[in-house]
């Protein structure tokens, strides 16, 4: 295409144009994050292209918070809840893994978003709760929609009383967190990132692994879920190449190799990769073995 490049990181693939229904789970937010970073350069290095896999940037964050501040009633705060907002202003919108603040984040838009699709909820899964995106449409297009009342009392809530209400909560629960964590709380403790065997054996599985990133974030991390096999490939004369995936080369858990690219997938180094020129093309590390 004209802008030079091609990119897809699980957003919608057609244009709004599209005239035809299609089902399917899409977010904007990594496309958005690739699309930017790609047009910053004319040309990218094999270093920006494993910076660029290893972002842990949120833009949903970065979008999020200063909608919810907007509406956020100060007032109601205690001393202890102004430093954390404080602290939560001062983030960079990047879900690190010894970080605080993706905690804070994360807990205020899920008390948000619970606490303003109550009734949505109330149904159980009998219907399909909206995506995360819809709530920040709704505060900052129409913050008077009465979807943010709660029925079930008396007075009628406004936008800000719901984002009050739930920063003072997720304030609680990220206290909590900390509690359960001996006073500590870091972003990969709460993700609990895990790597597992395929028959779920926590035995042969890797747990709570100490790696940054979320799942709008480019190092899409979750809590069972991450990038299954990172790949930069350099066009030439001579094709270079660099990959890992989080795991071993082998299946058998006795097996020196069995988890010998997990630590490198976790820290975003790389393997260089062999590209074989034909089908006797051993390579240099074949013929060492």
């Amino acid at each position: 295409p004209k802008r030079g490049f091609v990119s897809s990181a699980n957003q919608r693939s057609t244009g709004k144009d599209y005239p035809y229904y299609y089902n399917g789970t899409f977010e904007g937010y990594r496309g958005r994050i690739v699309n930017k970073l790609l047009q910053e350069k004319e040309k990218l290095t094999i270093d920006d292209m494993k910076a660029m896999q290893m972002s842990s940037f949120s833009l949903k964050a970065k979008e999020m918070l200063p909608a919810f501040y907007q509406y956020l009633d100060v007032r109601l705060l205690t001393a202890e809840e102004k430093n954390l907002l404080q602290k939560l202003k001062d983030w960079d919108f990047h879900f690190d893994r010894e970080k605080e603040m993706p905690v804070l984040f994360t807990e205020w838009q899920d008390e948000i978003f619970k606490n303003t699709f109550d009734e949505v909820y109330a149904h159980g899964n009998k219907v399909v709760l909206p995506k995360k995106w819809r709530l920040l449409e709704l505060i900052q297009q129409a913050p008077n929609n009465e979807i943010f009342d709660n029925k079930t009392t008396d007075q009628i809530e406004t936008v800000s009383d719901i984002i009050s209400q739930s920063f003072k909560s997720a304030v609680e629960n990220f206290k909590a967190e900390r509690e359960k964590n001996n006073g500590k709380i870091e972003w990969y403790l709460y993700n609990k990132n895990s790597v597992m065997h395929l028959a779920n054996i926590p035995a042969f599985s890797f747990q709570n692994n100490f790696v940054s990133g979320d799942p709008r974030s480019l190092n899409a991390i979750r809590k069972r879920a991450g990038p299954s096999w990172r790949m930069i490939v350099e066009l030439g004369q001579d094709i270079k190449a660099f990959g890992v995936y989080p795991g071993g080369q082998s299946g058998n858990h006795g097996s020196p190799f069995y988890a010998n690219m997990l630590d490198a997938w976790i820290e975003g180094d790389y393997y260089e990769l062999q590209f074989m020129k034909n089908e006797n093309d051993k390579g240099q590390f074949l013929q060492t073995l």
